[in-house]
């Protein structure tokens, strides 16, 4: 949070002006969005402290989850092909996705699928032996799309027999 006033206008006129040269390196820092909240405060959210697919070296997130700082990461697989899809060569290391463990979620290096292992008690991580060319998609279950149809096609029944029903009385 960066604040150059003690109030808005009218409520203040002391102004504190922040150097020019602290707000143009917090604004080139990659990490960093700038959120403009009102006159005389700017908000700087970190909005990708660690990105939600990363490529570490082998027993890196070991060392994280162990207390150690965070060693040298790559932004991931590059290419988003999708929502939930990324595609990108990769060396022999671990491909941390920070999402909550699920058997949704595949890796394959060259179309060979690979292990799947749970870190920080939440998230997963794919363990890659070779380098490759690596696939990491997300696809839905089935039967989370039928049961939400199915919920849908209750909730419309039961509004049309309440709405019939209330019509019938009156």
């Amino acid at each position: 949070v960066v604040v150059e006033a003690n109030a808005p206008a009218p409520f203040s006129s002391i102004e504190r002006p922040v150097d020019p040269s602290i707000k143009s390196r917090l604004a080139e820092q990659l990490d960093l969005v700038r959120v403009e909240v009102r006159a005389g405060a700017t908000i700087f959210e970190n909005r990708a402290y660690i990105p939600t697919v990363s490529a570490f070296s082998s027993g890196s997130l070991a060392a994280i989850a162990g207390g150690q700082p965070p060693s040298a990461f790559t932004l991931g697989l590059p290419e988003v092909t999708s929502l939930r899809s990324y595609r990108g060569p990769v060396q022999p290391g671990e491909i941390y996705v920070a999402m909550p463990v699920t058997s949704n979620w595949t890796l394959r290096v060259d179309g060979q699928p690979q292990d799947r292992l749970r870190v920080f008690d939440w998230a997963q991580v794919f363990v890659t032996e070779r380098p490759g060319t690596a696939t990491l998609t997300h696809s839905n279950d089935q039967a989370m799309w039928f049961a939400t149809i199915a919920q849908l096609v209750a909730w419309v029944a039961l509004i049309t027999v309440l709405v019939l029903g209330r019509r019938r009385r009156t």
